[in-house]
């Protein structure tokens, strides 16, 4: 008995993949922006005294810490953030076990 196969689409929930043809799931995620609130206006930005407690704080593994301190340093800089934050929070994922979701 041969299964109905169903091309991807973007109206669509499931699809059989073009390439092995495997019933699959794909799904769909709401990208919002929101105001922030009243009692946190300004988002966080790591700092020197981010960098100190970073620095001396047991919990946090070596190539968290390396990373973070990393991070920290770059956004001192004043290069545009977002960008860093994209690439230092994909690199730390990778990187380190214990920033694992």
């Amino acid at each position: 008995m041969n299964a109905k196969v169903v091309s991807p689409s973007i109206s669509e929930s499931a699809f059989s993949c073009p390439h092995c043809g495997a019933f699959t799931t794909q799904y769909w995620y709401d990208a919002t922006i929101q105001r922030r609130r009243k009692d946190t206006p300004v988002p966080f930005f790591p700092d020197a005294g981010f960098r100190e407690r970073i620095s001396h704080e047991k919990a946090i593994d070596e190539d968290a810490r390396r990373h973070l301190l990393e991070f920290a340093q770059k956004v001192e800089s004043g290069l545009p953030k977002m960008q860093l934050f994209r690439n230092w929070l994909m690199q730390a994922l990778s990187e380190s076990p214990s920033l694992q979701p």
